[in-house]
């Protein structure tokens, strides 16, 4: 698998961000005629968001890094 840089990171957590509001304005299901239609699960959409955040906090860390000179 290839590395994700941070900007997929950052995209794939809007998208996360707009699920969770959606569960929330809406609720995890909905029920057109016969048919009954299932987002989501909250619990799970808050575990990715928090694995997102945790990477992508990674990859900042490390850039930041990258960038730092040491003085002596």
């Amino acid at each position: 698998m290839a590395a994700e840089t941070l900007a997929q990171l950052q995209a794939e957590l809007a998208q996360v961000q707009q699920a969770i509001s959606d569960v929330l304005q809406y609720g995890q299901s909905n029920q057109e005629g016969d048919s009954v239609y299932r987002r989501a699960d909250l619990v799970q959409l808050r575990a990715h968001r928090a694995e997102l955040v945790s990477r992508i906090n990674a990859q900042t860390s490390a850039h930041r890094m990258d960038r730092t000179v040491a003085a002596f």
